[in-house]
């Protein structure tokens, strides 16, 4: 199985992506700031440019950072494997971010 989910830094919690707008958007960082967050939450983490995986023995996870180093709100993660989810939702629910 595989999922595509958004996680996003938001001012408040919202209950549906319809209440997602520019007015509850918050910037989790750039670029850096995010590879940082990533890497030292996963020290086994694999980089190649701006890709980012996380494998383990039954998921993996990868995501891109693109190529700017602008501040971003929001990011997608691809996901693999069915105990993906609840990894992305602990790494959510430690930074405050909401996840899609």
């Amino acid at each position: 199985m595989s999922w595509d989910v958004m996680i996003f830094n938001l001012k408040r919690k919202v209950y549906s992506v319809d209440e997602i707008d520019e007015s509850v958007l918050v910037d989790i960082g750039t670029k850096t700031d995010f590879k940082k967050i990533l890497t030292d939450n996963y020290r086994d983490i694999i980089w190649d440019k701006d890709w980012g995986k996380i494998e383990r023995k039954d998921f993996s996870i990868e995501f891109s950072l693109g190529d700017s180093d602008e501040p971003f709100s929001n990011t997608v993660f691809h996901l693999y494997g069915e105990n993906a989810i609840y990894e992305i939702v602990e790494l959510c629910k430690k930074n405050n971010w909401q996840l899609f």
